[in-house]
């Protein structure tokens, strides 16, 4: 898992990688939360990947690299 960038914010909370119990409910929110531990979501980090751009190229509209953690902050912070 170590050696896929697409996992890069799952390996920081997880240690194996398996079907996790909340992909058996019918949670509304479910496909964001496995769109982001997958690494198929619309973050510029994923969409600079994909164009070959250096990760500190990979912005958000503030300035900061757009990756999970960020966006996951901002979630935060806006209280979503």
């Amino acid at each position: 898992m170590n050696t896929k960038p697409k996992l890069r914010t799952y390996v920081q909370f997880k240690s194996e990688l398996k079907l996790e119990d909340y992909l058996n409910d019918d949670h509304p929110k479910k496909n964001i939360l496995t769109r982001l531990r997958v690494g198929t979501n619309e973050l510029e980090i994923e969409k600079g990947r994909h164009k070959r751009k250096e990760v500190n190229e990979r912005k958000c509209k503030c300035g900061e690299v757009e990756d999970e953690k960020h966006s996951l902050w901002i979630v935060q912070d806006i209280g979503f």
